[in-house]
Order: structure tokens, then sequence, then C-alpha cells
């Protein structure tokens, strides 16, 4: 999006299996605010971790548009906190996601 419009529309193809450089819209499903992330449901079949300082919260009403993105806290992003990601990298079989 740039000036609220759209800039770029990537189709993805159901035979492509890798999800890097995807943008989601997800929904916060825990925050760890020790370490200042939190895990994000991006409908993917496990949450991703992301670190609160890259995240961006979904714009509300009354934000105007071209005004700096806002950044996250452990304070602003709650459960069920809308916000964008960023896939930047495959998902790691081995690990635990919460």
């Amino acid at each position: 999006m740039e000036g609220g419009r759209l800039r770029e529309l990537m189709v993805a193809r159901p035979d492509d299996g890798s999800v890097v450089g995807n943008v989601y819209v997800g929904r916060v499903e825990r925050v760890l605010s020790g370490i200042a992330a939190a895990f994000v449901d991006v409908g993917l079949p496990r949450a991703g971790f992301l670190g609160l300082a890259e995240a961006r919260p979904v714009g509300h009403a009354g934000e105007k548009p071209g005004a700096p993105p806002r950044t996250a806290s452990p304070t602003t992003f709650r459960k069920a906190t809308p916000c964008w990601c960023r896939c930047n990298a495959t998902p790691w079989p081995t690990r635990a996601s919460s």
C-alpha cells in the first residue's frame, strides 16, 4: 500500500511451497513481553514468531495517510490484535510455536 492505494499485488499459486516474502494480516495469539515478541496466527499451520520492534499494527480509523508507521510494544499488542506480518524465513518443523 502506498498513499492508501494498492501499489503491488502478487498472486500465490497453490503449488508454490514458499511463504518467504509473503505479507499477511495476522492476529496476535500470545505476547512474550520479556523478549518483546509475539506469536501471530497468519492462517498457516503454525503461528509465526514476530519481534515487536519490527511489528506494525494494522491502521485504525483516524490515522493520517503518509504518517510514519506506529511501532508496537507489549502494552499496545494484546491477544487478537491485528498486525501486518512479512515472512522472512521458511517455518522450521522442529521448532515449537508456543
